[in-house]
């Protein structure tokens, strides 16, 4: 369990980091880094642990059962948070490998989404 805050904490510090960035209009920052390791406290407070034999997380590890197992079988997490990792993911691969930038509307529309699903997390407190 102590892992699994751990986590939780680097994501309110991520989130922190996201809402600064947002309110200084530095729109190709991205949230996404603190719904990945608010997902992985989520994984680990249920006692699911990384596949990788040296315990790397990577990303189709986190979002599957997550997906699955916390939000869609054992409905720890609301419905709407499904769709939340792979949102921001998205943004945050378009603002970090394309010439694209990004925008105050996508940028506070994302941190959002991510201060939705921290705050779930945290309040499930499994």
């Amino acid at each position: 369990m102590e892992e699994a805050w751990t986590y939780l904490t680097k994501a309110v510090e991520r989130l922190t980091s996201a809402q600064i960035d947002v309110a200084a209009a530095r729109d190709n920052a991205c949230a996404n880094r603190a719904c990945f390791q608010a997902a992985m406290a989520a994984l680990l407070a249920a006692g699911i642990r990384p596949a990788s034999p040296r315990g790397d997380w990577r990303y189709a590890c986190v979002q599957s059962p997550l997906n699955g197992l916390l939000i869609i079988r054992r409905k720890w997490y609301p419905a709407a948070l499904r769709r939340v990792l792979r949102d921001t993911m998205a943004v945050r691969e378009k603002a970090d490998y394309t010439p694209a930038s990004g925008s105050a509307r996508v940028a506070s529309r994302v941190l959002q989404a991510a201060q939705d699903f921290v705050r779930a997390i945290q309040e499930t407190g499994r």
